[in-house]
């Protein structure tokens, strides 16, 4: 993304490019607003809004697949991700029922707004749903593969902790390295698809101490 956007090499992009554009991406895939965004960030709104226009007209496919997931969302009120697991969008359900049309007229002003913003809710959590479960589904088998490596092995290991994309491990220091290996070979995966293929692969290190 940001290679495109500031038309240089990959090399010469900046890390406060990077971490600018990877902001604002990120905001992108929890269907959040260039104010949102800029808010949370301490970033210039209009430069927020120009990076998201210029982002779905190059990604024009992008924009595509997250309206059809609200489409889909507001339409069956439930939207299935990559591997088949399934979320119930049932806000929606109530929010166009005859009891939330009742609870509006006693709403004295601004009946619209209270509207928007709860269907607007709802539909960055059908648009965010798909790839963030999907994400969390993969890394749950990597762990789990980890996880049995580890018991088969019979080390004196144990996974404890995870923080995103992050996994921590912890053993003794004598077995460090055996179970750095089991990481290094049973977290990445391969996924393959009609048209593409896509490989997630992991960066390993062993610390003293788990803030390093």
């Amino acid at each position: 993304v940001s290679q495109s956007r500031y038309e240089v090499k990959e090399d010469e992009i900046t890390k406060e490019q990077r971490s600018k554009d990877k902001a604002v991406t990120f905001g992108l895939n929890y269907g959040r607003s260039a104010y949102s965004i800029a808010q949370e960030h301490e970033l210039n709104v209009d430069e927020v809004e120009d990076f998201i226009n210029g982002y779905f007209d190059t990604y024009q496919s992008i924009r595509r697949y997250r309206d059809k997931c609200v489409r889909i969302a507001r339409a069956t009120f439930e939207l299935k991700n990559a591997i088949g697991r399934i979320r119930h969008f049932d806000g929606y359900k109530w929010l166009y029922s005859s009891q939330w049309k009742q609870m509006l007229e006693y709403c004295e002003s601004n009946k619209n707004k209270h509207f928007s913003l709860i269907e607007s809710g709802m539909d960055r959590q059908a648009i965010n749903f798909p790839v963030q479960s999907y994400a969390s589904d993969i890394l749950s088998r990597a762990i789990d593969r980890v996880r049995k490596e580890i018991r088969n092995q019979k080390l004196d290991a144990f996974m404890i902790l995870d923080v995103h994309d992050c996994q921590m491990s912890d053993s003794n220091e004598k077995q460090a390295k055996k179970v750095k290996l089991i990481i290094d070979e049973k977290m990445p995966v391969t996924l393959t698809r009609k048209n593409y293929e896509m490989t997630f692969g992991a960066d390993t290190s062993i610390e003293d101490h788990w803030v390093q």
